[in-house]
């Protein structure tokens, strides 16, 4: 609890230095808020890392791994095309944000696409089709 409180203090001085940089040198709060940005997210890797790992230990002893590893790398597809949509959103580039967003939906779709193949073939098996 102590580590994630210091977190947010961190995100609540980060928000003030780059609104002071914004009124002060509009030209360089973008380069500063991409500093913060990127520090911000070497620490949520760091958290996630850990999850990752228990998340897959979990799952190799229940045998269900390869949905586990689905699951999560769709977690981060989705974690960093709104990173990436976003910051094109606040770099006032609305389209590149969206088209972001639609390359990390079709990433998605390739990544469920194995699995789509084999629910399918489940459900033939289970209707008696070969």
């Amino acid at each position: 609890m102590q580590e994630f409180l210091k977190q947010c203090g961190f995100v609540i001085i980060s928000l003030l230095v780059i609104v002071i940089m914004r009124q002060v040198k509009a030209e360089m709060h973008i380069p500063v808020k991409l500093v913060i940005i990127v520090a911000l997210f070497s620490v949520c890797v760091g958290i996630i890392g850990g999850v990752v790992s228990s998340i897959d230990e979990l799952t190799s002893y229940a045998g269900v791994s390869k949905y586990a590893s689905v699951m999560l790398k769709a977690l981060f597809i989705g974690i960093i095309t709104t990173v990436c949509s976003t910051l094109c959103a606040d770099a006032g580039e609305g389209t590149l944000g969206f088209i972001c967003t639609i390359i990390g939906k079709a990433q998605l779709l390739i990544l469920a696409l194995p699995l789509i193949f084999e629910i399918l073939e489940t459900a033939v098996k289970l209707i008696g089709g070969e």
